[in-house]
C-alpha cells in the first residue's frame, strides 16, 4: 500500500500521472473483470500513457483465477511492456506452495508425536517460483513469524489486496493468531471474510478456525470461533479434515485442550454440521491419539468418546486406520475399549453402506 502511494506521489511530482489506475477493483471482494483491465491497458496504449508498476502488479493480483479465453485472447494483441506482463500472467498464474510448520520456543518440532515442550511458535511458508514483479514476490513469499511492533496495520484490507488468494492471506494473519494479547478484537472478521474471496484453502485456515473455535482465557472469545466454523462450512471452503489435524497439533502443543475442542464441536454439530464435526475427527484423531510408545490420558479416551458420537450423527463412515491401531492394543483399560467400540461402530457402518450399495 504505501509502494503504491510513493509511486502515485512520485508520478505526481513528475507530470506523469497516468489519467487512471489500473488496479481500482469493480467488486467488494476487490477482484477486478479482465475485460476491464484489458480496456485500461488499452487505454493506455492509445494515449501513450506508461503503467505504473505497483499499480499494474496489483491490477495482476485482483484478476479472478478463471478469465474467457476471448478476454485472453484481446490481451495478447497489445503492444505494450504492461501487456506483454499481463499476457504471461494469465498464462501462467503463479500458485504458490503453501505449509505452516510448528515449532517451540527451544527449536523444532521433529515429529508429531507429544514432546511436552510450551510456548509454541507458528512458521507459514509460502514458495513460488520468483516472478521478476518485485511486490508480487514480496507478498507471495513467508511472512516473519512474530508479530513485530508495526505488523498487522490495515489487516482488514489484506483480503482486498489478494482476493484470488485467500490462503496467502490467511498465512499471513496465522503470526497473530497465538498472541490473543495483542491480536485485533475484530480478527475473526477478517478470517470469516476469507470464505467470500476465491481460491484454495489449506492448512492455514485450518489452523486459523481450529485455534478461535477452542481458545480460552481473558483475551480469548470463543463465541466468535462456532460462527468461523459454521460460515466456511456454509460457504462450502472449510478444510474440515485439515482442520482436524491442525485441533491435534494444536492439542499436542498445549495450545488447547481436549475439554474445550469437545463442546465447540459439539455445538456445531448442533447447528448442522455433522459430517464436517465427524470429517474433523478424521483428521483429528490419527495426530491425537497416542503412538505405540506412547501412554494414553484421560483427554485421548474422550477424544475416542465424543467420535463415537460424532459418527452416529455423520451416519456411522467405515473405519479410520488410527482407531483401528488403538482398537488392537492389549489390555482392557478405558481408551482400549472406548476405541473397541468407536471401531467395532465404524466397521458396521462400513458393512450398512455395503449391504446398501448391493442393494
Amino acid at each position: 500500500m504505501l509502494s503504491r502511494c510513493a509511486e502515485v506521489h512520485a508520478a505526481l511530482k513528475a507530470g506523469t500521472l497516468p489519467p487512471y489506475l489500473l488496479a481500482t477493483p469493480i467488486l467488494t471482494s476487490g477482484h477486478l473483470d479482465p475485460a476491464e483491465l484489458v480496456a485500461r491497458l488499452e487505454g493506455y496504449e492509445r494515449a501513450g500513457v506508461q503503467a505504473l508498476p505497483a499499480d499494474l502488479e496489483q491490477a495482476l493480483l485482483r484478476l479472478p483465477r478463471e478469465v474467457d479465453p476471448e478476454v485472453i485472447d484481446r490481451a495478447g494483441k497489445l503492444t505494450s511492456e504492461a501487456g506483454a506482463t499481463l499476457t504471461r500472467w494469465l498464462a501462467d498464474r503463479p500458485e504458490p506452495e503453501l505449509r505452516v510448520d510448528w515449532s517451540h520456543a527451544g527449536g523444532d518440532y521433529t515429529h508429531d508425536r507429544q514432546k511436552g515442550e510450551h510456548s509454541p511458535r507458528l512458521h507459514p511458508r509460502i514458495r513460488i517460483e520468483p516472478t521478476g514483479l518485485a511486490l508480487i514476490d514480496a507478498l507471495l513469499s513467508d511472512p516473519r513469524p512474530w508479530r513485530g511492533e508495526d505488523d498487522g496495520m490495515y489487516m482488514e484490507s489484506w483480503r482486498l489486496t489478494l482476493p484470488s488468494d485467500r490462503e496467502v492471506v490467511a498465512m499471513h494473519l496465522l503470526p497473530h493468531v497465538l498472541d490473543t494479547w495483542e491480536r485485533p478484537g475484530y480478527f475473526h472478521e477478517y478470517v470469516a471474510a476469507l470464505f467470500s474471496q476465491d481460491g484454495p484453502v489449506g492448512e492455514a485456515t485450518a489452523l486459523l478456525i481450529a485455534v478461535q473455535l477452542t481458545e480460552r482465557g481473558m483475551f480469548a472469545w470463543p463465541e466468535h470461533g462456532r460462527p468461523l466454523l459454521l460460515g466456511a462450512a456454509a460457504a462450502g471452503c472449510l478444510p474440515a479434515v485439515e482442520c482436524g489435524r491442525q485441533l491435534g497439533l494444536a492439542l499436542r502443543r498445549d495450545v488447547t485442550k481436549m475439554g474445550h475442542v469437545h463442546p465447540a464441536l459439539e455445538e456445531c454439530a448442533k447447528q448442522g454440521a455433522h459430517r464436517q464435526v465427524w470429517e474433523i475427527m478424521t483428521g483429528l484423531l490419527p495426530v491425537y491419539l497416542p503412538g505405540p510408545d506412547e501412554r494414553p490420558y484421560s483427554g485421548h479416551t474422550r477424544a475416542l468418546s465424543f467420535a463415537i458420537d460424532a459418527a452416529g450423527w455423520a451416519g456411522t463412515p467405515g473405519p479410520v486406520p488410527a482407531v483401528a491401531e488403538a482398537a488392537a492394543r492389549k489390555g482392557s483399560s478405558s481408551f482400549v475399549r472406548t476405541a473397541r467400540a468407536l471401531h467395532e461402530q465404524l466397521l458396521g457402518g462400513q458393512e450398512q453402506a455395503a449391504t446398501r450399495t448391493r442393494a
